[in-house]
């Protein structure tokens, strides 16, 4: 494990427990934002040299952020929520990645798996769970909980007191996983990643940790909100518009973790809660997701196998 990790101090494995180890992000906020807005202002800066072209309409003489075709061509960008690839149903979507459906939601495999199961090891070749990445779960058990309509975020749902049904079938759901993972001796390791972004469709990740590696939970993600200059709260950002981490595993003492993302910062990953569960598992190389995708025929072997051994934990789900 990465040395920052190691020396994490956990001081509480309960969040009531701050710890005062991470820079207040409103003072780098406020920085950012008023740079941001000089940008804007071509008062404060010279015109562009020669050779700048500017990249929305190709034509030099101005700066980007001053570009008159600059909020015509974000129009033109308006996200249609039929191009969501995550909306069921949908005929592109990636069949071999789906476990079950219930009403409002749905359980699916994630593409490119931080972890796989036995049944994708060459030769049947036994792997250490404790030394790489081959879960003991069939099918790997990094799965996702979705809504089966287009939403946002997680928060977007259970904060909406009519979604009863949605929030009812994503209680049954997370009970099931942690009661799957529990009898192959895993607990879960629970995130949600959301940027203020209308693109986004809601997923809720559900990554298998051995048991031994459950302690590196909260020094892991307080060393990686340190690094990213994030506060640690038990509560989600109270502005709507705010992006957030949301961790959760059964060593927080039924209560979860909230990373709050600056509104300025467009660029956050939305890895980071696989990142946080690599660095626990330390297997690094996996960070990307888009290293790790498999053929279609591997896919559907490891739905197969998850299907498989879901199905007596399943409570909820109709055929799919």
């Amino acid at each position: 494990m990465p040395d920052a990790e190691d020396s994490g101090q956990k001081t509480s494995t309960s969040l009531t427990s701050q710890p005062v180890l991470i820079k207040d992000p409103k003072s780098r906020d406020s920085a950012q934002s008023k740079s941001h807005s000089l940008a804007f202002n071509t008062q404060y800066h010279p015109p562009p040299p020669s050779g700048y072209t500017c990249k929305i309409c190709n034509i030099g003489g101005h700066w980007i952020q001053s570009c008159p075709d600059r909020h015509r061509k974000a129009q033109s960008k308006k996200f249609d929520k039929q191009d969501c690839w995550f909306c069921l149903p949908r005929s592109q979507a990636d069949q071999n990645l789906v476990v079950a459906i219930a009403e409002k939601t749905y359980l699916a495999l994630a593409k490119g798996p931080l972890v796989i199961g036995p049944e994708s090891v060459p030769n049947g070749e036994p792997v250490a769970w404790e030394q790489g990445q081959v879960s003991p779960i069939p099918g790997g058990g990094h799965v996702m909980i979705l809504p089966i309509k287009h939403t946002p975020s997680m928060r977007a749902i259970l904060s909406i007191d009519k979604q009863t049904v949605m929030k009812d079938e994503i209680k049954k759901w997370t009970q099931s996983l942690t009661d799957l993972y529990a009898d192959y001796g895993c607990v879960p390791l629970i995130y949600e990643v959301y940027r203020y972004l209308p693109r986004q469709h809601a997923a809720m990740h559900f990554i298998p940790l051995p048991k031994s590696k459950v302690d590196k939970v909260w020094s892991s993600l307080v060393a990686m909100a340190r690094e990213s200059h994030l506060h640690i709260q038990s509560h989600y950002p109270r502005s709507n518009r705010s992006g957030y981490v949301w961790v959760n595993t059964p060593t927080l003492d039924d209560n979860y973790a909230c990373l709050e993302i600056p509104t300025w910062d467009r660029h956050f990953s939305l890895q980071f809660g696989r990142q946080l569960a690599a660095r626990i598992l330390g297997i690094h190389g996996r960070y990307d997701w888009r290293a790790c995708t498999a053929p279609s025929d591997q896919e559907a072997r490891q739905q197969d196998a998850f299907k498989e051994v879901f199905a007596k934990y399943d409570p909820v789900s109709k055929n799919c």
